[in-house]
């Protein structure tokens, strides 16, 4: 009797030993089932229960299809990276699968991206688009999305006489960002103007002229204000400063850039509660 429970318990160590060596997370299976996952993966994380959270996807001209509908087929992935070069990101059709997803980035390098991937982004509320290039068309899928909060642009190219006009009625998207990468980076006219709802915009390492300043002004909503610069003596061209008056809401601003005094204006803006200049914070 003693030899049959000495048995069953080597027995038993051995199938859980064997059935913990053969376990892997959701990563691991990923990497294991597309081929060159080294260089297609570029990132990948997974939470306490091992399921994929969060992926980063590099088109190489390797990855197919069924690659993508695999990824897809991990419900639990809420943040998900697309990069690819001179593409349309065809590929990410079929991302509707992801219910969970709550944040996607789109990097096409010189490339476009095709209005009916967007379209299934209904369930995204933070969407980055990295060097890609927006038309029109784009701007009106983006308006539509239901869930969508948050807006980022990184070095974008606007197709030429976008006019942002769709976003001026959306209440969903409270959160903007464009930034560019140099001092030379014009601000694309007409954005501004258009975004009524929004309560927190950041402009970073872009040109921004007086009447883009005055645009800014107009948005009853905005609470929260960042205007981050490279070279402010090149870049902040604004004069007049009167309009901030008309900025009631506005709690938050972030001024930073090469400028060493805290420019006037600040102290023109009715209900500032907090101020930070070049990364400090400082007492209004």
């Amino acid at each position: 009797m003693h030899l049959k429970t000495i048995l069953k318990g080597t027995i038993c160590a051995f199938f859980t030993s064997l059935s913990l060596a053969s376990y892997i997370d959701d990563c691991e299976e990923i990497y294991n089932k597309i081929n060159d996952s080294e260089n297609i993966i570029t990132g990948c994380e997974i939470n306490d229960f091992d399921e994929v959270t969060s992926i980063e996807i590099y088109n190489n001209g390797k990855i197919t299809k069924n690659d993508l509908n695999l990824i897809f087929s991990f419900n639990s992935i809420n943040d998900f990276t697309f990069m690819e070069e001179k593409g349309n990101c065809s590929l990410l059709k079929g991302i509707s699968k992801l219910n969970n997803l709550n944040s996607m980035t789109i990097q096409s390098y010189k490339g476009y991206i095709d209005n009916y991937v967007l379209k299934e982004l209904t369930f995204v509320k933070k969407l980055n688009f990295i060097n890609s290039n927006i038309s029109e068309e784009n701007i009106e899928v983006i308006a539509s999305l239901p869930n969508l909060e948050e807006l980022s642009f990184f070095k974008p190219g606007f197709n030429k006489n976008i006019t942002f006009a769709t976003l001026k009625n959306n209440k969903n998207i409270t959160s903007v960002k464009i930034q560019g990468s140099n001092d030379d980076t014009v601000l694309t006219y007409d954005l501004i103007k258009n975004l009524r709802n929004v309560k927190k915009l950041t402009i970073k390492n872009m040109v921004l002229t007086q009447e883009q300043f005055n645009e800014i002004t107009t948005l009853s909503n905005l609470e929260q204000l960042s205007l981050i610069f490279f070279n402010g003596k090149k870049e902040f061209k604004v004069k007049s400063f009167d309009s901030v008056e008309n900025l009631t809401h506005l709690s938050v601003l972030e001024f930073s850039s090469n400028l060493k005094s805290i420019p006037e204006f600040v102290y023109k803006i009715p209900n500032l509660k907090k101020f930070i200049f070049n990364n400090r914070s400082v007492k209004l």
